[in-house]
């Protein structure tokens, strides 16, 4: 092991075999190299590029294990709606990282338009699903982003039909439950914004006050010709919390992709956004507001790759 290691990493290898039987040969093989990536080459530490400011210290002291899929869907519903609020449009909930479709509102979806997690993804738009899902660990392989491959059980999975308005934003809440020891979820949110579509989504990050918790979050976002995407995304974690977070996106000819990232909370917080210019006129604007105080720790990192000319 080249990086640095930790109780999460010896673990893992515990942790990842026999599960995820009925799931595709495909999506078996990318958990397991990113299984095998992660466990020869560790965590980074701060002598990594890019990770010299990130704050990975209680990480890598204490033995995180998977959270599992919540029970307590009264409990929850109320805390979803209390923190989440009402912004008008469908709303997707994921809880530990899992789908909860008990928990979302999804009747209000224009014509067309999927949102589901990973079992009818699979069902209706496997093709699709395994370019993207490995993309972020292929394109750019990471620690996290490998841990996220590895051991994410669920998927929000978002296709925007070709000429879609979408009026009102789509709610992508993400909520960690509070655990008496050290737990971790991988919450991944797939979009594909078809030709000349128009939406907006909002992604929350949001945690109970108990229990000290991971959040690995992975957005990956592709944006066709002439598609344009506002995607706000927020962060209000407990300050028990650390939060780890890679937005990775692909801009089609003449898109437009415009990030609102707003961190309020957890004691320490990463945020990455990748973004490429794969093709003419596609167009990136990236808005960040950040609140911290006393020894919280925010590390915001951005990279936009100009592919093409004229972008």
């Amino acid at each position: 092991m080249n990086g640095v290691t930790s109780p999460l990493l010896e673990g893992l290898a515990r942790i990842e075999p026999g599960r995820r039987a009925r799931q595709p040969g495909w999506l078996r093989e990318l958990r397991r190299s990113a299984v095998q990536w992660v466990l020869e080459r560790g965590l980074p530490s701060g002598k990594d590029e890019g990770w010299q400011h990130t704050h990975l210290g209680p990480l890598l002291e204490l033995p995180f294990e998977p959270a599992a899929r919540s029970t307590h869907g009264r409990v929850v519903q109320r805390e979803v709606d209390r923190r989440a609020g009402d912004l008008g449009g469908a709303r997707l909930v994921l809880v530990n990282g899992y789908v909860a479709p008990e928990l979302s509102s999804l009747a209000s979806l224009p014509r067309g338009m999927t949102v589901t997690g990973l079992d009818a993804a699979l069902a209706g738009a496997e093709s699709r699903l395994e370019s993207l899902l490995g993309g972020p660990f292929r394109e750019r392989p990471q620690a996290f982003t490998a841990l996220s491959t590895a051991l994410a059980e669920d998927v929000a999975w978002v296709q925007i039909p070709a000429e879609a308005q979408l009026e009102r934003p789509l709610h992508v809440v993400c909520m960690a439950e509070s655990s008496a020891s050290p737990r971790m979820s991988h919450p991944r949110v797939v979009v594909l914004a078809g030709p000349r579509s128009r939406a907006t989504v909002v992604v929350s990050h949001l945690g109970a006050a108990a229990g000290t918790h991971l959040t690995n979050a992975v957005t990956h976002v592709v944006l066709e010709e002439g598609a344009a995407l506002d995607l706000y995304q927020l962060q209000d974690e407990p300050a028990s919390a650390i939060h780890v977070a890679l937005v990775q996106v692909r801009a089609g000819r003449g898109s437009r992709f415009t990030s609102h990232s707003l961190a309020l909370g957890a004691s320490s917080a990463r945020h990455e956004v990748l973004v490429r210019l794969e093709a003419e006129g596609a167009e990136v604007c990236l808005n960040g507001l950040y609140f911290a105080d006393g020894e919280r720790r925010l590390d915001n990192l951005t990279t936009i790759e100009h592919v093409a000319p004229r972008a």
